[in-house]
């Protein structure tokens, strides 16, 4: 929801073509992994940090 409008933008608005796209498309996935990085923080540190009792 955040690369295309970048994309578009960048690649229309400001001329830079092809570039703009790959520049929104690097952006989104920039966005995607902050906002993914906690929800892997919180389901994998516990798993971590308590051992197994089998």
């Amino acid at each position: 929801m955040v690369g295309l409008p970048i994309a578009v933008l960048l690649s229309m608005k400001f001329d830079l073509g092809a570039v703009g796209v790959w520049s929104g498309l690097a952006v989104g996935l920039f966005v995607a992994c902050v906002m993914l990085a906690p929800r892997l923080w919180k389901m994998t540190v516990p798993a971590v940090a308590t051992p197994d009792r089998a």
